[in-house]
């Protein structure tokens, strides 16, 4: 069986980010601009 990893920290922004009405597209756009990672996956 494969294991995955989730950060929690993360699952917790984004559900936040969820909760004040964001949507994936603001989320991913928000993060790969203020990202120093700039091979962020942007999948539509």
């Amino acid at each position: 069986m494969k294991e995955s990893h989730i950060d929690v920290q993360w699952l917790l922004l984004i559900i936040e980010a969820k909760k004040i009405g964001l949507t994936p597209k603001e989320i991913r756009s928000f993060l790969s601009t203020h990202s120093n990672n700039k091979d962020i996956t942007q999948p539509e």
